[in-house]
């Protein structure tokens, strides 16, 4: 990341990195763990559809036993969830806000109406044995409002919040949540 970016014309201080499933626990996992990456940790970070209990596949540790460890200054995390997701469940998200909001560190969770492949637009295809592009109106919604929250934590400076805001002037609200907390 820090050799990429410079080419790209970015700056590798300002990168946020989202995840879905899998992905979303390696993600979160980069802002916890500075000591596997030689400092460099991202601006922000969007979990999507991620459990966190489980060793993350870029640190091989567990996130939410890193966050009780960490002594790394906190960088703002928005969580997105399916409430309809039976893949992985959408307490694996609640749970770790949770824990975020206990250490202080700035986070938001929305739960979108939709399932584990619909936060990012995609639908489970059996027949093909993997996701493909849907067309369900509401897998739709969800994935423009998953754009839309990656989008909003790209405009989030890297300067230090007040412990467990987030800045109001960020939030991307969504009209169809389920729900939505927000601290």
């Amino acid at each position: 990341m820090r050799d990429n970016a410079g080419a790209h014309g970015a700056d590798a201080r300002h990168v946020v990195v989202a995840g879905w499933s899998a992905g979303a626990g390696a993600a979160i996992a980069l802002a916890l763990r500075p000591d596997l990456t030689d400092g460099l940790r991202p601006a922000a970070v969007v979990g999507i559809a991620g459990a966190y209990d489980r060793p993350a596949r870029s640190t091989a540790s567990i996130p939410l036993h890193d966050l009780a460890e960490t002594s790394a200054s906190p960088v703002p995390v928005r969580l997105v969830h399916g409430s309809a997701d039976s893949v992985v469940g959408s307490h694996h998200s609640r749970e770790l806000h949770t824990a975020l909001r206990a250490r202080h560190w700035p986070v938001q969770f929305e739960e979108l109406d939709t399932d584990h492949a619909g936060v990012i637009a995609m639908t489970y295809d059996p027949a093909l044995g993997r996701l493909r592009a849907t067309t369900d109106p509401r897998s739709l919604k969800a994935g423009t409002d998953v754009a839309r929250i990656i989008a909003a934590a790209t405009e989030t400076p890297t300067a230090s919040y007040p412990a467990g805001h987030w800045p109001a002037g960020r939030m991307m609200p969504s009209s169809n949540n389920t729900s939505s907390s927000t601290t």
